[in-house]
């Protein structure tokens, strides 16, 4: 064990990105993949959980230049953990190094609804299946390539005054999964359902520096 100088240097972007529905979560990963993968010369990896929603944005011209999203895509049918784990993995071993995860939503409402079937103390039930989640943390950190994860907003109505009048808005308070996952990640990406403005609630990038 010893202490050696530390040396800034390029690092695999681990992100999440975080709206209500309709907010332009899918888009805006694969706006920041496209980026990825010319730097890294790699494809990207999408792991799907949406269905065929997953193949909307397939071959799809990007609004802010002249590419569109190409991307290889394995769809998820099992939310466990240990399925999104295998999924990492297959792309890792594949040579992927850019990987998108449409959503973590899932694997949370996943590991809730096994513990709420599960007999006996909350407490102690919690304390089987956070290790499980827990290890899925572990691999979006230590993955070797970039990960960007999307979650889906918990939705909620408020009242917002325009011309005059309260009008109804959808706003998002925090998002369907662990809400560690933000101290984990480098990049926290928030972004408004109606104005699609992002903005990072947490950089350690230090490249975030405005609302974007």
């Amino acid at each position: 064990m010893a202490f050696v100088k530390a040396v800034r240097e390029k690092v695999n972007a681990k992100v999440i990105f975080v709206s209500p529905s309709g907010g332009g979560k899918t888009m805006s990963m694969l706006e920041m993949a496209v980026g990825l993968a010319k730097k890294s010369g790699s494809r990207i990896a999408f792991i799907g959980t949406e269905g065929d929603r997953d193949k909307l944005y397939a071959e799809k011209k990007s609004p802010h230049g002249d590419y569109i999203y190409d991307y290889d895509l394995l769809q998820l049918t099992d939310y466990s953990p240990e399925s999104y784990i295998a999924a990492i993995d297959e792309a890792i071993d594949a040579g992927y190094k850019v990987i998108v995860i449409d959503g973590l939503a899932h694997e949370w409402k996943y590991i809730n609804d096994l513990h709420d079937k599960m007999p006996g103390n909350s407490f102690t039930n919690w304390g089987k299946l956070k290790p499980r989640h827990h290890k899925l943390n572990e691999k979006l950190l230590e993955a070797p390539a970039h990960i960007l994860c999307s979650a889906r907003g918990k939705d909620d109505w408020v009242l917002e005054e325009k011309n005059g009048k309260q009008v109804p808005k959808k706003v998002g308070l925090g998002s369907q999964t662990d809400k560690d996952i933000t101290y984990e990640v480098m990049l926290s990406i928030q972004i408004d359902q109606d104005t699609h403005v992002a903005h990072a609630d947490k950089d350690n990038t230090g490249l975030w520096g405005m609302d974007r």
